[in-house]
């Protein structure tokens, strides 16, 4: 997304509502969305498209509301901390927000804007369905805040920290909070730990030109930089042999990660909702990636 497309979008407005919370929430729904279709149409449009089906699909609408909700409520400082929404009103940083929402996920007595009323909302519909989103919803945004805090500045760290974020984010948070929405048994969390960890990596390679040249992200491993001879000027070289080794590396890791997951999806007992949105949300995509890579990266 260019800022010049940012800049002719209307932000959302993430004022404090007065009203129901189920109402305040279906207009937060609607702006975040319109914001993500409107900044990034290509990258959304068929996401967006599966999370409204869900509703559908889902054994409750109550579970189909609360995915829908909850994603926004995530999406949002998410895409503030990344520089992809202009920073709402009354923050110094960027960061400083998303610890705003961190804290009132920690303790969400008292919201300080609309996303927080999200939040809350969302707090409130899995209480209903005898589960809590709290601890998932602190993971993920302790990751996002990392990735704040850290943009920018072309910092490369250990595998470790690296590790421990995205294991926050993709595991511990996301896939977590999606079981227990789902009506599944949350102890699958780590069956599913191969699925996650290849996810990252068609991520990280799918955004890998924007995270670096345009946000200042660097999320390949200290070690690795040194394996591969990744030196600072090559990660900015779109023909640099040494990245491409290192991304070819990377989608040979993931397709074992996905053959894995496959494996290991033959012993669960999942249901046929949840089996085909793995499969065609996760799986498919994050194949055919490290399948074009393996191919367009391939060295002479």
């Amino acid at each position: 997304m260019s800022l010049d497309t940012m800049n002719h979008c209307a932000p959302v407005d993430v004022r404090l509502r007065d009203g129901d919370l189920k109402n305040i929430s279906n207009e937060i729904r609607a702006e975040v969305y319109r914001w993500m279709l409107e900044t990034r149409t290509e990258k959304f449009r068929d996401f967006l498209w599966w999370l409204q089906k869900f509703r559908y699909g889902a054994c409750s609408c109550l579970r189909g509301n609360l995915m829908e909700h909850y994603y926004c409520a995530l999406r949002f400082p998410d895409d503030v901390a990344d520089g992809h929404h202009p920073l709402p009103d009354g923050y110094a940083t960027r960061p400083d927000y998303v610890e705003e929402r961190l804290a009132f996920a920690r303790d969400p007595t008292t919201p300080k804007d609309a996303i927080d009323q999200l939040l809350q909302h969302c707090y409130h519909l899995a209480e209903q369905l005898g589960f809590s989103l709290k601890i998932e919803t602190q993971h993920m945004l302790e990751s996002i805040l990392f990735d704040a805090l850290r943009r920018g500045k072309n910092i490369v760290f250990p595998k470790d920290i690296l590790e421990k974020n995205f294991f926050a984010l993709d595991i511990d948070g996301t896939i977590s909070a999606s079981l227990k929405i789902f009506g599944e048994d949350p102890a699958y969390c780590r069956a599913l730990q191969a699925l996650g960890t290849a996810t990252r990596k068609y991520y990280n390679g799918e955004d890998f030109r924007i995270d670096v040249d345009q946000d200042g992200l660097i999320n390949i491993p200290e070690g690795d930089m040194m394996q591969f001879g990744i030196s600072p000027a090559a990660l900015h070289d779109p023909h640099s042999s040494a990245v491409r080794s290192w991304l070819q590396h990377e989608a040979q890791e993931g397709m074992v990660l996905l053959d894995t997951h496959e494996k290991t999806m033959k012993s669960m007992s999942l249901r046929r909702l949840t089996r085909f949105t793995l499969k065609n949300v996760y799986q498919k995509p994050a194949r055919k990636f490290f399948t074009n890579e393996l191919n367009v990266h391939r060295l002479p």
